[in-house]
């Protein structure tokens, strides 16, 4: 063994202070191991040195002995777990090295196997082998204990930094997700169409609201300035800042969304909202925590559903009205008839005269009556023409001033260009009579009843509409007489002073043309009605024609009646054949179709337009016309049906006079031969 190759003091010295120096810089594991054996190498050559991180990083090893050069000796290791420096000047000589029946290892002749104990645990281990046996000084001993001690501070300095390096990353990163995830939040927030209330309950007890989105700000008129940092009982009543708090303890008690409707008043105005308050942290006693206040205004939507209601139950009310309208047009179809025949049989006797007549006019109030129930239910039957609402109004001036007092001054505004409406003009003025009687009583002082009309451009989807208003300076309206101003026999008028009907009569009039009605009215206020009239490009037409003058009595024509009512039919035929025809009665549209198909001879059909069975008048009218052409076709109806689409059929209007009946029969015929 030879000791010509160790080191000197001061070689290993200087090695040392290059060493710190290259490890200084460094900042990753394996350039530091690489640039630190590079050193220990070359201050012990020719030996060869070799740094094994047993930790492989991370502080855990697999079980069993160390991985590390010369392992194979059991005894070598044996000894380093001790912590010790193994020193091996020759392995072939060296008990703990001599393995029997195997040859020495010629690579590692000598070995100095330095641990680095971490823990009561073998960290890591420097080892520095020579390929010939060499005597190891203390000198080069130390200098291995201290350079393996300066590798492995180096090499836990870089992972320490890399950890540090990877955990500042992932920080950032987390910190950049919760910075996206915080502007996503924002931009909901600031973005939502519901107005959210952000809001704590601290451990105090204090409701405190920690921030508001643009749409609550817009809601209440507040800026965020003046909710943020201020609790429910500086910004709202005291009713409704107890409910809210009561509501925010009931969800962090709950630990879930609790929703509800309420109804509020802001600045005096009403306002139907819905809420949901949701946790969002709960404090650790469960009584304080921070919360959303989420909520939107329903006022519109329930404004919208309530007149839906409400127009449900009008068009209720309208079949009903229309169904008691249609048999009453019936009872006082039969009583017309036989007051005019009792009055015919008896010749006219004085003592008769006055009780027929005082029937007569009962039963025109009676028909008046009915007309106005069936404009309510958009039964009755109009015959519309397009006309000018400036004309018309203009044309029944007399009329509107009879209507009112003195004491009440009219005013008309009527736009230049006014737009055409095609209504029927008997109904229109029926009803600008019925609001401009309903606006007097409602101005028993006097006052000033103004008419206006003016165009409404529609939209993309919405058609051109005339607006026609009445409104008056008088008591107003109640909110709940308002929603029952257009039911039929709803009046706050006393006893005998009102039927009801006016505005009934107003309602279903426009709607039946097509329009609908609005009113805008309050007690002290006064009461404006506006009729929305859909426009018409047909010019204005004139005066509608009379009806062909009869050609005198038709004796014996053969009269072929349709009448599911047996009394009025019993009255119409026995009127009928006292005036000279010769009637065949069905009680409904099949069972005179099957005269009609037997050949049976018959100049006339006369039928009411709503019977029982499958088929009504207009469709008996159509059969009929197709079985016998020429025909002549006169239909009976209190209701709006429209028969306009059958040319040639006269339409006589219940209830009506048997005069009326016989001119229209004759009038009838004569247009056209009978067939044979």
């Amino acid at each position: 063994m030879h000791d010509d190759t160790a080191a000197t003091g001061d070689a290993l010295d200087r090695a040392l202070i290059e060493l710190g120096d290259r490890l200084r810089d460094l900042d990753d594991a394996a350039a530091v191991t690489a640039g630190a054996l590079e050193v220990v190498g070359r201050a012990l050559a020719p030996a060869r040195a070799e740094f094994t991180d047993l930790d492989g990083g991370d502080g855990d090893r697999d079980g069993g002995a160390p991985s590390w050069p010369g392992r194979q000796w059991s005894g070598l290791a044996d000894e380093l777990r001790g912590g010790r420096v193994v020193v091996v000047g020759d392995t072939g000589t060296d008990p703990r090295t001599i393995t029997t029946g195997r040859p020495a290892d010629a690579l590692r002749r000598a070995l100095l196997v330095v641990p680095v104990e971490l823990g009561g645990r073998t960290a890591a281990v420097l080892t520095i082998e020579d390929s010939a046996p060499r005597a190891w000084n203390g000198a080069e001993v130390t200098f291995a204990r201290i350079a393996a001690d300066r590798i492995w501070a180096a090499v836990a300095h870089t992972r320490a930094l890399t950890r540090l390096k990877a955990g500042e990353e992932r920080v950032q990163e987390r910190t950049r997700a919760l910075l996206h995830s915080e502007a996503r939040f924002q931009g909901y927030f600031d973005a939502s169409p519901e107005f959210l209330f952000l809001a704590r309950i601290t451990p105090d007890g204090r409701f405190v609201y920690e921030d508001v989105n643009p749409a609550g700000e817009r809601q209440y008129g507040l800026s965020r300035r003046d909710i943020v940092g201020r609790s429910p009982e500086e910004l709202w009543d005291r009713a409704t800042a107890a409910d809210i708090v009561r509501r925010a303890r009931q969800c962090l008690k709950l630990g879930r969304p609790v929703r509800y409707e309420t109804e509020r008043r802001f600045n005096g105005q009403p306002m139907t909202l819905n809420v949901v308050v949701a946790p969002l942290e709960k404090g650790t006693t469960g009584t304080e925590g921070l919360f959303l206040y989420c909520g939107r205004d329903m006022t519109e939507q329930r404004l919208a559903e309530e007149q839906l209601r409400q127009s449900q139950k009008m068009e209720a009310i309208g079949q009903l009205t229309g169904g008691v309208a249609h048999d009453f047009n019936n009872l006082l179809q039969a009583l017309t008839g036989c007051l005019q025949m009792i009055e015919r049989r008896t010749g006219g006797a004085p003592a008769i005269r006055p009780l027929v007549e005082a029937g007569q006019q009962a039963i025109h109030r009676g028909a008046r009556l009915i007309q106005q129930l069936m404009a309510f239910g958009r039964r009755q039957s109009l015959h519309p023409e397009s006309l000018s609402l400036r004309d018309r109004v203009f044309g029944m001036s007399e009329l509107l001033l009879r209507a009112l007092r003195a004491d009440i001054a009219i005013e008309t505004a009527f736009a230049a260009d006014l737009w055409p409406v095609e209504v029927d003009p008997t109904q229109l003025e029926l009803a600008v009579i019925n609001l401009a009687v309903n606006a007097r009583d409602a101005m028993p002082a006097g006052g000033r009843l103004t008419v206006s009309a003016a165009n409404l451009p529609g939209g993309d989807d919405a058609p051109d509409m005339v607006r026609l208003t009445v409104a008056d300076t008088g008591t107003g309206m109640a909110p709940e007489v308002q929603a029952r101003a257009f039911e039929p026999f709803y009046t706050t008028k006393e006893v005998g002073k009102g039927s009801g009907l006016g505005l009934a009569q107003v309602y279903g009039f426009t709607r039946q043309s097509g329009g609908r009605v609005e009113i805008d009215s309050a007690p002290g206020r006064g009461t404006s009605i506006t009729l929305l009239l859909p426009r018409t490009t047909k010019p204005v037409s004139g005066t509608a024609p009379d009806l062909p003058a009869a050609t005198g009595n038709r004796a014996g024509a053969r009269v072929l009646l349709a009448e599911d009512d047996p009394v009025v039919a019993s009255m119409v035929a026995a009127a009928l054949e006292d005036a000279g025809y010769a009637v065949v009665r069905t009680g409904n549209a099949a069972e005179a179709l099957e005269v009609l198909s037997s050949g049976a001879p018959v100049d006339l059909l006369f039928s009411d337009v709503v019977m029982p069975g499958a088929m009504n008048g207009i469709d008996l009218a159509h059969a009929a016309r197709r079985a016998r052409p020429g025909l002549p076709v006169v239909l009976t109806t209190g209701y709006s049906e429209d028969v306009s689409n059958i040319q040639d059929v006269h339409v006589l209007p219940k209830p009506y006079q048997i005069a009326e009946l016989v001119t229209l029969l004759e009038a009838a015929l004569g247009e056209s031969p009978p067939p044979p």
